[in-house]
C-alpha cells in the first residue's frame, strides 16, 4: 500500500462535503451511514522500517552503577576554621576631647542654667537638651558650557527639647484622640548664627528654649486632664529612664574639595552635549557636610 493510501471502504474526511440546500417543503437529506471504523495506513518512512508499519521496540536503558545506600546523604562541606580572628574596637576610641568646639561649652552652660531655673518651677522641667547642626552645601551647575550656578551655603540649625513633668509621667505621654498628635513627631529647627561667639549663642538658646517650656507645660496640663493616664500612672512603665551620661568629642570634619577643578569637569562635561556625543546638555556637582 502506497503510503498515506486510504484502505477501501473508507471516507476521506479531510474535505467534509457541504450539505445540500433545502427547497421549501422539501425533506431532510438522509446521510449514508459512516463506517465504523476508518483505517489508515502509516508510511513506513515515518517508523524507519522496512516491509512493516509497526514501529520498532524501544530500547531499555543500560542499568546505572550500584551507589551505596549512603550515597546521596553525604554532602562534602569545606572544613571549619577552629579560630576565628576578630577585632574588637571600643566605642569611645578616637575620643578627643581637646578638640571640642566652644560651641559645646555655651551649650553647657546654658543648659546648667535652665536646668536649675526650671528644677523650681510649678510645672518641673527635668530634662533639657540641645542639638546644633552646621550644614555646607555647595552646588555647580553647567549647561553646554556655560556656567549656570555656583552655590557654597552654610547655615546653623538649633533643636531643643524639653520634657516637663517626671520621667514615670511627663508632656511626651501619649494622649488617646489627640487632635494635634501629628505635631508632636515634627522635629522644629531654629537658625542660629554661625560663629563661636558664646553671647551671641547663648542668646538664641534662652529664646527657643523658653517657647520650648512653655509648649511642653501647655501638653502636661492636657496630660494630666485625662483621668485614665493619672490613674495609669504608677502601674505603666516609665515613659524616660535615666541612664550613666557617656561623653564622645571628634575632631570637627570639614568640607574639602578642588573647586576650580569641580568647576572645570562640569563645563567640560556639558560642552559634550554640543558636539552630539552626550544627550543630556546639562552638568551638575553637588556635595554636603552637616556636623
Amino acid at each position: 500500500m502506497p503510503p498515506f493510501a486510504l484502505a477501501r471502504g473508507a471516507t476521506d474526511r479531510r474535505r467534509p462535503l457541504s450539505p445540500p440546500r433545502r427547497r421549501a417543503g422539501s425533506a431532510a437529506p438522509s446521510w449514508p451511514p459512516l463506517p465504523a471504523r476508518v483505517a489508515v495506513a502509516t508510511a513506513c518512512a515515518a517508523l524507519a522500517c522496512s516491509g512493516t508499519s509497526r514501529p520498532p521496540a524501544p530500547v531499555a536503558p543500560a542499568p546505572a552503577a550500584a551507589q551505596p545506600a549512603d550515597a546521596a546523604a553525604t554532602v562534602e562541606l569545606p572544613a571549619v576554621p577552629a579560630r576565628v580572628d576578630v577585632d574588637r574596637v571600643d566605642p569611645t576610641a578616637g575620643n578627643a576631647p581637646s578638640a571640642a568646639s566652644p560651641v559645646l561649652d555655651a551649650l553647657a552652660a546654658e543648659n546648667a542654667r535652665w536646668a536649675a531655673a526650671l528644677a523650681d518651677a510649678a510645672l518641673p522641667g527635668y530634662y533639657i537638651a540641645y542639638q546644633v547642626q552646621d550644614k555646607r552645601v555647595v552646588a555647580i551647575e553647567a549647561e553646554e558650557g556655560a556656567l549656570l550656578r555656583d552655590d557654597d551655603e552654610s547655615g546653623r540649625l538649633l533643636d531643643v527639647e524639653v520634657r516637663v513633668g517626671s520621667p514615670q509621667l511627663d508632656s511626651q505621654t501619649p494622649i488617646p484622640n489627640d487632635q494635634l498628635a501629628f505635631v508632636d513627631g515634627i522635629q522644629r529647627e531654629a537658625r542660629v548664627p554661625s560663629g563661636d561667639d558664646p553671647k551671641a549663642l547663648r542668646h538664641f538658646l534662652w529664646l527657643e528654649t523658653d517657647r520650648r517650656y512653655r509648649e511642653a507645660a501647655r501638653r502636661y496640663r492636657d496630660v494630666l486632664r485625662v483621668e485614665n493616664i493619672r490613674a495609669d500612672a504608677s502601674k505603666r512603665p516609665p515613659v524616660f529612664s535615666h541612664e550613666a551620661p557617656v561623653t564622645f568629642v571628634q575632631p570637627q570634619a570639614t568640607l574639602d574639595f578642588d573647586k576650580d577643578y569641580w568647576t572645570e569637569r562640569v563645563r567640560s562635561c556639558s560642552r559634550r552635549s554640543t558636539r552630539g556625543v552626550a544627550t543630556r546638555s546639562t552638568c551638575q556637582f553637588d556635595a554636603s557636610l552637616t556636623t
